[in-house]
């Protein structure tokens, strides 16, 4: 129990430096969001939440998201480790079914490291803080 504790400490430290929040939850928690509060914005882009859940006990969050540009709305579907400062695209298209559908190779759902002041960013700092 004490070293999971410090590797959970060890992780949140790394996430703070990042400036992200690090909110674990003990049991699921979910969200819904209201499709008007923008909650990131840039490169011609706001995105809303449309719904987020964490699971109980671990600094991970899963967000899907409205981006309305020029041309329409598009859902964007992300996962978030909180603590590592990293998040997964498990894609972007017009319609829910679409969703699975963009994701075409494990390449596109690798691991990435979020770098502030990128909309991405943004959008993992706010689902982070939920």
């Amino acid at each position: 129990m004490a070293l999971a504790l410090s590797v959970l400490l060890l992780m949140a430290s790394a996430a703070v430096a990042q400036g992200l929040p690090v909110k674990v939850h003990p049991k699921v928690k979910s969200w819904k969001g209201d499709r008007v509060t923008v909650v990131a914005s840039g490169e011609g882009a706001a995105y809303t939440l449309v719904s987020a859940h964490k699971e109980g006990g671990r600094p991970w969050a899963d967000a899907l998201f409205e981006k309305q540009t020029a041309s329409g709305k598009v859902l964007v579907s992300r996962a978030y480790d909180c603590a590592n400062a990293t998040y997964r695209w498990l894609g972007e298209a017009r319609t829910y079914r679409g969703l699975s559908l963009s994701v075409t190779s494990l390449e596109q759902v690798r691991d990435r490291r979020l770098q502030a002041g990128t909309v991405e960013y943004a959008l993992a700092r706010y689902v982070c803080g939920l």
